[in-house]
Formats: structure tokens, C-alpha cells, sequence
């Protein structure tokens, strides 16, 4: 799977997660998004450029997205809700991405945890957002649920999914990839 190329084309997209969401994560994985870093490079005057959610290293969309203290919570709860491996290493949004699909499941399952982790950027994202303007910090399982709820209407308003419930959805367990 390509997930560095610079041509949208060539990404892969998911026909579950909104288009807004898909062009979202390809200008994170090529570093396109406005973090503290890339509106400091564009000559932004901010006084500091350090991540809003850990305070050490500087906001770049790898470190926001994968590899910041608060990401890695929240990626970790996610890969443990949906049941699959914690990879070794998930140092950029590329190698997170990259795992998700190198799973050895079906094409149907691959695709609904391809839209999981779609949704997990995203919400990671909006996090962010909401803490750097609004002043909210919400916790990781918050965010978690969040990414639950996301998902969940995305598989039932997109692929026209209504045997699913929120229960079902939140359980992870038994869950028909039909």
C-alpha cells in the first residue's frame, strides 16, 4: 500500500470514511496540515511551536498523529477495541496506516478498520482543534468514544449498514463483516 506518495491518486483512499476525511489524511501522511511547525515554516509568527497535547516535541502531523504520548493512548485503545496487534513501532501516520492494512483479514474487515484509523486521525485531529481554540481537553477514552461513534454512523449512513448496533459496535466482538 502507498501511503507517502505525494499524488493523491496514487493513495488509498476509503469509500466508507467522508471525502473530506480521506484528503485530510493524505495531506497529513505528506506533513501538509497546518501544525504549529508547518505554519512556523510558512512564516507564522507563534510563540511556540511545541505540541499542544505533550509540551516536548514539535507539532509536525507525524508527531501529533502517531507519535505523540496522547496519540499513542489513543491509537493503542483503538487497536485494542478493534482486537488486532499493537505494532512494534508507530513512529508516523504512514507506518500506523501501513499495519492496519498488512492485516491478515478479510477485504471487508480490512476496509472498516482502514475507515477505523481514517476516523482515528481525524478525530485526533479535532482534538487538537478543540483544545488549541475552545480550551477543551478531553480525555483519551473520550476521544475514543468518539472515534466508536464516528464510525459507527459512518458504517451505517455510507455502506447502508442498519444490522449493526452501537452495542454491537462498542463490543467489537462478533461482529458479521458480511
Amino acid at each position: 500500500m502507498i501511503f507517502f506518495s505525494l499524488e493523491l491518486s496514487a493513495f488509498l483512499t476509503s469509500r466508507i470514511a467522508v471525502p473530506k476525511v480521506n484528503l485530510f489524511v493524505w495531506r497529513a501522511v505528506n506533513e501538509r496540515i497546518p501544525t504549529a511547525v508547518a505554519l512556523a515554516e510558512r512564516g507564522v509568527h507563534l510563540e511556540d511551536t511545541r505540541c499542544g497535547a505533550c509540551g516536548v516535541a514539535d507539532e509536525t502531523a507525524s508527531h501529533l498523529l502517531a507519535s505523540c504520548v496522547f496519540a499513542r493512548a489513543v491509537w493503542w485503545q483503538v487497536f485494542v477495541w478493534c482486537k488486532i496487534p499493537i505494532p512494534a513501532s508507530f513512529d508516523t501516520l504512514s507506518q500506523i496506516l501501513s499495519h492496519c492494512c498488512s492485516l491478515d483479514v478479510d477485504k471487508k474487515k480490512k476496509q472498516i478498520l482502514y475507515a477505523i484509523c481514517l476516523m482515528t486521525v481525524w478525530c485526533i485531529w479535532m482534538h487538537r482543534n478543540n483544545k488549541l481554540f475552545n480550551g477543551k481537553n478531553n480525555s483519551v477514552s473520550m476521544v475514543v468514544e468518539e472515534i466508536k461513534t464516528g464510525t459507527f454512523w459512518w458504517m451505517n449512513r455510507r455502506r447502508k449498514r442498519t444490522d449493526i448496533s452501537l452495542e454491537d459496535w462498542n463490543s467489537f466482538s462478533g461482529f458479521n463483516f458480511t
